[in-house]
């Protein structure tokens, strides 16, 4: 007969009777926890302001409530978030305030998930330590608001790990297929997960061999990721006209860490543009000279990541293991220039209280993993998953936010080491305890002791905040949080953006010095000369701002808004033939799928009163 995963205690239903409202309260402290952070976010200018990812979800999302089913393009990045952001805003018309609370609810309901499944793996005890400590997780309360896949990535594993273990324990058909289906909703929220799942699929292929699990069941968990993922593959290879996968950033994200002179975390030329330029096309084809797909562009980027690793293998390992030890470092690494210690030292939040960490959980985390080992009460689909998990972010970079979905695990984990210190004290095994607690310490004096991160100068987080203040036509705000990120770092887009600042506020020659202070730094970026244009035209200098705006296009033939400010100048003087070959150019090199079309209107507006 088959045997259940070892450390497995199945519930029975007397247990459930008296316990079963506990799990609803500690998920129901998640949602409070939570909450508060939520309404506290409001108040600053960062909940209506996107930046980054954030914002590439957000302007994925609108395109596909543009286009529908006619929407042009292949997936860059993950699908399922940018189209649950579209669903969103259809069903409320406020995706940027739904979509958080239902992260939130997620996030609550997994809490009460994750009681539930740590109490049938290492008992009643650890599963409410365990949901306790989810409930009050620093990076959950804090990513749970923000506009980004990780919360639900972080739900849906939890939902993932937990049906699989009731599936390999009672081998009922409906846990197979609900396990399935979120290990389906897990790859295409991130595809680099699949690294996970194929782990997975070569241990239950030993079980079916071994004659532990019936192939039968272990197809219907497998069949629902087929199902769930194949149209996303059909789609990104139609629009492609080549194989793709999920998603095309494959070679891209590879490349972000794992390159010459790469230091682990995301990094990539200074001249691509995230903003209008996600994947590096437009960059690749001005150093090129030819235009590139997005496959094409992906292709590009793996093969120059491969052929440095291929040359520099000893570099490559050096690299890898360093990305291990970023991994399990204790600081919480910033990519978004959004960070957790920013908003506990600018905004009066939640975060200022003393709540859990990652390095805690790690450090405990990995030392319940060892005892677990130790007294052979370890499920193997956690070391599967922990495995299989860390593998699908340090193969490509690290950052702080892609560690959360690995949370639930050491954090489980870590409440099962805490539980048995207790039953160590009270049955008097010092040995036992002896053991925990030297782990414990010889795991935290290298996490703890060697930071291998700088120290943050939150210059990144300043120039975002000015940014938000700026969108919000609060200059003066701005122009302060500019200088304060100029304070911390001298940077090019930091002066460029003072300069958009001062010219906002009629400072023109403040403004003008700012701007030779950024041409000083970076004498090339078409950006700065587009927005020296701008600043020509409130100065009444029309001919010095098509001088400058055909400049920006001299630097970058493919950046678009000189084209459409052009057409625009033209317009006003009454050049109609002249606007509307900018405007068509403009159509070309714009990203925006939704801008695009408005000016496609503007020239059938234009054209036909030409006729």
């Amino acid at each position: 007969m088959p045997r259940r995963e070892s450390g497995v205690t199945p519930n029975t239903a007397g247990n459930w009777f008296h316990w079963k409202y506990l799990p609803m309260v500690i998920g129901g402290i998640a949602l409070i926890v939570r909450l508060v952070f939520f309404f506290q976010l409001r108040a600053t200018p960062f909940f209506e302001h996107l930046f980054s990812d954030s914002l590439l979800y957000s302007s994925i999302s609108r395109d596909l409530l543009a286009y529908g089913v006619h929407y042009p393009r292949s997936f860059f990045m993950s699908p399922l978030y940018p189209i649950t952001l579209a669903l969103m805003d259809v069903v409320s018309g406020n995706a940027v305030i739904w979509i958080r609370l239902l992260q939130i609810v997620m996030t609550s309901v997994a809490v009460s998930v994750f009681v539930v499944w740590g109490k049938e793996v290492f008992g009643d005890a650890t599963g409410i330590v365990a949901g306790l400590l989810l409930a009050f997780y620093e990076p959950s309360i804090f990513y749970d608001n923000m506009i980004l896949l990780e919360s639900f990535q972080t739900s849906f594993v939890v939902f993932h790990l937990w049906t699989l273990h009731r599936a390999l324990v009672s081998r009922h058909r409906t846990w197979f297929l609900a396990s399935g289906l979120s290990a389906g909703v897990l790859i295409v929220n991130r595809a680099s997960i699949a690294i996970y799942l194929l782990m997975l699929i070569a241990y239950l292929w030993f079980g079916i061999r071994s004659g532990r699990w019936p192939w039968r069941k272990i197809a219907l968990l497998l069949l629902p990721v087929v199902i769930i993922v194949t149209p996303f593959i059909a789609w990104n290879t139609a629009k492609e006209k080549t194989f793709v996968g999920i998603t095309t950033s494959a070679g891209f994200n590879l490349y972000a860490g794992n390159h010459k002179g790469s230091s682990g975390l995301y990094s990539m030329p200074e001249g691509i543009d995230i903003a209008r330029d996600p994947n590096g096309v437009l960059f690749l084809s001005r150093l090129t000279g030819k235009p590139m797909s997005s496959a094409e562009a992906s292709s590009y980027w793996m093969d120059k990541s491969l052929e440095w690793i291929m040359t520099n293998p000893a570099e490559a390992v050096s690299l890898f293991i360093r990305k291990l030890g970023l991994f399990w470092n204790a600081v919480e690494i910033d990519q978004l220039g959004l960070s957790i210690d920013f908003f506990r030292q600018e905004f009066d939040t939640i975060l200022r209280f003393p709540l859990v960490g990652f390095g805690g959980i790690a450090v405990v985390g990995l030392a319940g993993l060892i005892l677990a080992i130790r007294k052979k009460k370890l499920p193997a689909i956690i070391l599967i998953f922990l495995v299989g998990y860390v593998l699908s972010i340090v193969l490509f970079f690290v950052s702080g936010r892609l560690r959360l979905p690995v949370a639930p695990v050491l954090i489980l984990l870590a409440a099962y080491a805490v539980v048995n210190v207790f039953t160590f004290i009270a049955s008097k095994s010092w040995k036992e305890l002896a053991f925990l607690v030297l782990s414990v310490v010889f795991g935290a004096v290298p996490m703890y002791a060697f930071s291998m991160v700088p120290e943050p100068d939150l210059s990144h987080e300043y120039s975002r905040l000015g940014q938000a203040y700026f969108d919000e036509g609060l200059y003066a705000k701005a122009e302060k949080a500019y200088r304060k990120a100029l304070d911390r770092r001298e940077k090019f887009r930091y002066h460029m953006n003072l300069g958009n600042t001062l010219a906002a506020q009629g400072k023109y020659s403040e403004a003008l010095e700012a701007y030779d202070r950024a041409r000083e730094m970076d004498a090339e970026s078409p950006e700065l000369y587009f927005n020296m244009g701008n600043l020509a035209l409130q100065m009444g200098r029309p001919r010095d701002a098509a001088r400058m705006w055909i400049t920006a296009m001299r630097k970058d033939s493919l950046f678009a808004l000189p084209y459409r400010n052009l057409g625009t100048l033209y317009l006003r003087a009454g050049k109609k033939e002249e606007a509307v070959k900018y405007f068509r150019r403009y159509i070309r090199f714009e990203k925006d799928l939704l801008l695009r079309k408005a000016m496609e209107r503007e020239i059938e507006t234009l054209t036909g009163s030409q006729n």
